[in-house]
């Protein structure tokens, strides 16, 4: 087992700490009835990025949202463990102290991951002028069997206070349309639609073996994070 103690974000600090527990409240019938409160999150290392990497590759490729094949041949698994593990390390394991990949663990089971960093965020559109750069959270995935307990809420409040941390006032995402459960929880949570790119472009594993360029429509949300929840507005 590896040891976390030196890179651990418990999710007691997480409900202790009142800036985290006013940025997010727990919605959901699941996340009230069982939440899960063993949840430990901490801070990629390389030591768990092949982990981490067939993590990714079972909990959102397979099946992933858009049509994609919910069972993934050997060469579609290799080809996307390749790319993914090559990604992680080259986004989040470069010693940039204003990106991370943070993982969720129940246990030594992981059940979560989200990440963030720096990134030039265009005005109108992914091809657009650029506006601002600005912390831009993506990759937040939650294992299936875990799902609907309050853990995607709890990596986003994660995040948001790592961003804080590194003296960020805002923080950007993009999610695509066609996922709705996905935009929901993030408008819940305070995101706010900035634009709407209809012609923008995701990876799709098919059916028939191959991995494909899909349209799709991916929405830019943003988060003010200087705002802060009250205690009664949690329960409104």
């Amino acid at each position: 087992m590896i040891d976390r103690t030196c890179r651990l974000i418990t999710f007691l600090w997480l409900i202790t700490s009142s800036q985290a527990w006013f940025t997010a409240p727990i919605h959901g019938i699941g996340a009230l009835l069982f939440p899960l409160r063993n949840l430990e999150i901490v801070a990629l290392t390389r030591q768990e990025l092949d982990d981490i990497s067939q993590f990714f590759v079972d909990e959102f490729w397979t099946n992933k949202v858009g049509g994609g094949s919910r069972e993934l041949t050997q060469r579609q698994r290799k080809q996307l463990l390749q790319s993914q593990t090559a990604e992680f390390n080259s986004r989040y394991c470069n010693r940039n102290p204003s990106s991370a990949l943070l993982v969720g663990y129940s246990g030594d089971t992981i059940v979560a991951c989200a990440g963030v960093e720096v990134e030039k965020i265009p005005e109108d559109s992914l091809r657009g002028k650029i506006a601002c750069r600005a912390p831009l959270m993506s990759n937040l995935v939650v294992r299936r069997s875990f799902r609907k307990r309050g853990i995607a809420e709890q990596m986003v409040a994660a995040i948001e206070n790592f961003t804080r941390d590194n003296d960020f006032q805002e923080c950007y995402l993009y999610v695509e349309e066609r996922n709705p459960a996905a935009v929901r929880l993030y408008q819940k949570l305070g995101y706010k639609p900035q634009w709407r790119d209809a012609e923008a472009k995701t990876l799709l594993p098919g059916s028939d073996g191959t991995l494909r360029q899909s349209d799709t429509v991916i929405i830019c949300m943003k988060k003010d994070l200087t705002q802060r929840k009250t205690l009664f507005s949690i329960f409104s």
